[in-house]
């Protein structure tokens, strides 16, 4: 709830100035049917888990297994090679490594003041990511 205040507080900033804003929300809804797991454990490799550890989490979603129901009745069981599977208890940590990428870079745009955060209440804080 915090980031939906901020984000107002944004919003009705830039109008009283009359300053430009540009605001851009993911809808990460569907986001889980579109991870790779290369890019997955580049990201893990990025924030420091050992070899090891990328190992055992690509293990881990490399032998994940599915099955569709038909008619009610099982078909063969067929692995998960693409997505994150929702229910899984992982799911939401692995999730948060894949949105920390789009998070690096929105830092490198900023410092190179390619895109400038929005200035709050003549504050020195500058909110460019929530």
């Amino acid at each position: 709830m915090d980031s939906v205040v901020i984000v107002n507080v944004v919003i009705q900033d830039a109008k009283l100035r009359k300053r430009p804003c540009v605001i851009f929300k993911e809808d990460i809804k569907k986001a889980y049917d579109f991870v790779k797991w290369s890019f997955l454990c580049t990201m893990l490799g990025r924030l420091g888990f050992c070899t090891g550890w990328i190992s055992w989490i690509k293990g881990y979603m490399e032998s994940s297994t599915m099955s569709v129901l038909v008619n009610g009745s099982p078909i063969e069981e067929f692995c998960n090679q693409k997505s994150l599977r929702q229910a899984d208890p992982m799911a939401f940590f692995l999730f948060l490594v894949i949105a920390e990428g789009l998070v690096g870079l929105t830092r490198i745009v900023v410092a190179k003041t390619l895109f400038v955060g929005s200035k709050v209440g003549g504050k020195d804080l500058c909110i460019s990511l929530l």
